[in-house]
């Protein structure tokens, strides 16, 4: 997948710097270039998301048919990820988000509470340790969500993990 994220940079922004400088020389404030160079990062923040879904949902496919071909599912997925788009791409936002609102309140506690004393530091220690039991809650439940509207859209199960009705899956 990283040879991927490679490729759409390539793609994306080769194309985007060619147009910044060619209309750099025609344009009369730098806020039309500022606007050119911002859609460029959201297309490709866009198509991160969806390589990012096409990821997930392959190391599904491949832990459901318990098999190591990676590309043939990697392509399954990208069938799935745009015949199901509506629902997987929202889901896929509502988890970065998540994850983004869990990173910039740690920053912030970061910066309000520093590492002056001891007693600040054993707080930012609890934070911390607060902060890896969060993301890696996050991350079970980012792979949880996807697994489950993937079993609803393809009535797919997995042989290996046992079906509960918690949101708990260990």
């Amino acid at each position: 997948m990283a040879l991927f994220h490679i490729l759409v940079a390539v793609v994306v922004y080769l194309p985007l710097v060619l147009i910044l400088k060619g209309a750099a020389k025609t344009v009369e404030s730098e806020s039309t270039l500022f606007f050119i160079g911002l859609t460029g990062f959201l297309v490709h923040l866009f198509l991160f998301a969806i390589l990012l879904m096409v990821s997930y949902y392959t190391k599904i496919r491949i832990v459901a048919e318990d098999s190591n071909k990676v590309f043939k599912y990697i392509f399954k997925s990208v069938r799935f990820v745009f015949s199901h788009f509506l629902s997987t791409f929202p889901l896929t936002i509502l988890l970065v988000i998540s994850l983004a609102i869990l990173m910039l309140l740690f920053f912030s506690l970061n910066h309000i509470i520093g590492t002056s004393t001891g007693l600040t530091i054993l707080i930012m220690f609890i934070i911390q340790q607060g902060f890896i039991f969060s993301r890696v809650f996050i991350r079970i439940w980012a792979y949880s969500s996807q697994y489950d509207l993937f079993r609803i859209f393809t009535h797919e199960k997995l042989n290996e993990i046992p079906e509960t009705d918690s949101l708990w899956v260990i």
